[in-house]
């Protein structure tokens, strides 16, 4: 891969634009929001967490002292990398929130820290923000929006005028054409943009002959890692699959989502993005491509053999 195709792959250039035109206060600030607002701990390969960083770095600034916290042994530390978390407690020092003394590391054991100490920029930062940290749920939007904290901030730091602006996911338009899996099977299906998630749905139920009596969820990571739902109509909280147009969805050729259906049973199908083909206006619906594989018993009771997926 050719250094210009490596920047093209990795780097939007709007975005990268937008932000060579930020003042250093307001960098620090996007940076800020990025680690506290809107970051998870899915971006670093754990489980989701419903709690975000700035309510997780609230709660642990509570509990250190004036005369900060001593750590005498790697078992006195344990605690910090659950909550809240080591990432944070580096973040906190990167950000000139507090200062930590390292202490001697051993094989095996990872980092050592042998003390924190708040620093005074922490101390007024975190006082400003303690009612957003307790009651904000940014992590939760679709969208990033950055500026989430600058009506709070920005009568400390006047410069901080601009905010880093990030496109929003358009329309994509064609014929998506999708690999459903479930079991040792797998059907190939190609559905128009225009046309809604619930109608996915129904044609992956059809194609393996499944019943539509259950609730379900399509379940796919946006360009941040964070994990989002799209659920069934009947289903209490947005988006639902009747309002979401299949091109709406922040998908590439080669990504995948799961569709979750009856979560009493728990069928999780794995449908994976093969290719966008040109929009075609005589292919107005879903249309089953192939058929490999026969497929699972929905329903399985004791006068039926048990045979485990290897």
């Amino acid at each position: 891969m050719t250094p210009k195709n490596f920047s093209n792959t990795l780097l939007d250039e709007a975005v990268l634009e937008c932000w060579s035109k930020l003042n250093v206060t307001e960098r620090y600030f996007t940076l800020m929001e990025a680690w506290l607002i809107w970051g998870n701990n899915e971006v670093l390969g754990e489980r989701h967490d419903s709690w975000n960083n700035l309510f997780k770095c609230i709660q642990f600034w509570g509990k250190i002292p004036d005369k900060g916290l001593k750590f005498t042994k790697y078992d006195d530390q344990q605690g910090l990398g659950y909550y809240p978390g080591l990432h944070n407690v580096a973040l906190l020092e990167l950000f000139g929130f507090l200062t930590l003394q390292p202490g001697k590391a051993q094989e095996g054991k990872g980092w050592r820290i042998a003390s924190v100490e708040r620093l005074p920029l922490g101390d007024a930062i975190f006082m400003l923000l303690f009612p957003i940290g307790l009651t904000g749920n940014f992590d939760e939007n679709i969208n990033v929006n950055f500026g989430q904290l600058q009506p709070t901030l920005q009568p400390f730091f006047p410069e901080w005028h601009n905010n880093l602006i990030l496109p929003q996911q358009g329309f994509t338009d064609g014929i998506y054409i999708f690999k459903v899996s479930v079991s040792k099977s797998w059907r190939r299906i190609a559905i128009p943009a225009k046309r809604e998630l619930s109608w996915l749905a129904g044609t992956i139920l059809d194609a393996f002959d499944f019943d539509d009596d259950h609730l379900y969820e399509f379940i796919y990571k946006d360009r941040f890692g964070r994990t989002c739902t799209i659920g069934h109509p009947y289903m209490e909280s947005p988006p639902f699959a009747d309002q979401v147009r299949i091109g709406d969805l922040p998908l590439e050729p080669g990504s995948s989502m799961i569709y979750h259906y009856d979560f009493g049973d728990n069928w999780k199908f794995n449908v994976q993005l093969e290719a966008i083909e040109p929009p075609d206006n005589k292919i107005k619906k879903a249309k089953i491509l192939e058929i490999h594989g026969d497929a699972p018993q929905q329903y399985w009771s004791e006068d039926d053999d048990w045979v485990e997926d290897e």
